[in-house]
């Protein structure tokens, strides 16, 4: 089993990992992946169970005035229809887009499972994700929240 990587998450020793990589390895497990405000640290038993951090661009907090208008000009997306939420293709490990991420008119933002079959939701307007609200994995019913996107440009940047 190769050592983690010096790329670590913040706080944690590199003592730590190794012991996580090695409850991996023994109990059989693929991947590891935890999900916090700051990023992503992920650990897959293809890469030798080491340390992936990957950090998250958060948005600068609006002024009082402006979100008043930010909520006027959020458009929520919700579910066509009943399915699992996934948040990034099963090929593929990174999200779709996640909070801050700019998209277009079409994007794709999740995929709903129903069966064999990954049906996208896509954006109906170009602008800003600045809530996803459904968990990967969690089942969703048809017309439940899954985004809401700040229609046109944005202060932010994106990822």
């Amino acid at each position: 089993m190769s050592e983690p990587s010096a790329i670590v998450a913040q706080g944690m020793p590199e003592t730590a990992w190794q012991q996580i990589a090695a409850w991996l390895a023994d109990s059989g497990l693929d991947s590891l992946e935890i999900t916090g405000p700051d990023g992503q640290t992920r650990m897959l038993r293809q890469a030798g169970y080491q340390v992936q951090h990957l950090s998250f661009f958060t948005p600068p907090s609006l002024p009082i005035d402006m979100q008043e208008q930010a909520r006027d000009q959020t458009m929520q997306v919700v579910a066509p229809h009943v399915g699992i939420f996934l948040d990034h293709h099963p090929q593929r490990s990174m999200p779709l887009v996640r909070p801050a991420c700019r998209v277009s008119k079409g994007d794709v933002l999740c995929l709903l499972k129903v069966g064999l079959v990954l049906a996208p939701v896509v954006s109906p307007v170009a602008g800003v994700v600045t809530h996803v609200w459904a968990l990967p994995g969690e089942v969703v019913g048809y017309g439940q929240q899954l985004f809401d996107i700040q229609r046109g440009e944005a202060q932010w940047k994106s990822i």
